[in-house]
């Protein structure tokens, strides 16, 4: 998620709870822009210098990294899954440990989103879900959670899997070399991660629906989503420490 759009959001969070970044509260930004294999370093770094509290907003990864190299240091965290079964918390009641944040279940909305996605065109037969096998935590949940909805009513699943820019492409690549074997509108897409694959539709690929799980992804094209608004995880998440 871009800087500009995430520092105002975590500064608000910040001052509801009386800090001032810069004057009462130092805040040191950190963006991995998908490159996780600078997280370590990173996180060894942080740990050495004891830094107050390491917050991990909307990354399943940086959050469990961080879990298993300090258990002294307060974080907090924004995941998607469950924190519990993640080992992050003891129980969402009672975190325990050096650990708190917030959970999204967005996974758990996967069977949701297919639902919404049927209402909306009923004569859809076939849906492809694309994957990104990077994130493991995330896909795995919602490939299955995808692969139970389905049948239920009445759709044929396809899953694609991208974790790169030239992924992204190859994999609607076989979508448009597919379509022409299917009935008109067969296909439909669930785009899950990564989001960078909204921008990659070309003007031939317009009849493939895009359902979200994010506002941004449908402002940046797609058509409509049903998730959490994760701008809005960063107020939250700033006010966390503050309030501790």
């Amino acid at each position: 998620m871009a800087p500009r759009r995430v520092r105002p959001r975590f500064r608000k969070g910040l001052n509801e709870t009386g800090y001032v970044e810069d004057q009462t509260v130092m805040v040191e930004y950190h963006w991995l822009e998908g490159e996780y294999d600078r997280l370590p370093a990173l996180i060894t770094d942080l740990v050495r210098r004891q830094v107050a509290v390491i917050a991990t907003p909307a990354s399943t990864q940086a959050a469990l990294a961080v879990k298993t190299a300090t258990a002294t240091i307060p974080i907090v965290f924004g995941v998607s899954e469950d924190a519990v079964h993640l080992g992050l918390v003891a129980s969402l009641a009672r975190p325990g440990g050096n650990a708190t944040g917030i959970n999204f279940f967005a996974n758990e909305l996967a069977a949701k989103r297919l639902r919404l996605l049927h209402d909306l065109v009923p004569k859809a037969v076939r849906v492809a879900v694309l994957l990104n096998p990077a994130s493991a935590a995330n896909s795995e949940a919602t490939l299955r959670d995808v692969q139970q909805a389905a049948p239920a009513i009445g759709l044929h699943v396809q899953i694609l899997n991208a974790s790169t820019t030239g992924e992204i492409d190859a994999a609607f690549v076989s979508l448009g070399r597919d379509r022409p074997r299917c009935p008109l509108r067969c296909w439909r897409l669930i785009l899950h991660r990564p989001p960078r694959a909204v921008w990659h539709f070309d003007g031939g690929q317009q009849r493939i629906r895009r359902f979200m799980r994010t506002v941004k992804s449908v402002a940046a094209g797609g058509l409509m989503s049903y998730g959490t608004d994760l701008l809005t995880c960063f107020i939250k998440l700033a006010s966390i420490p503050a309030k501790s």
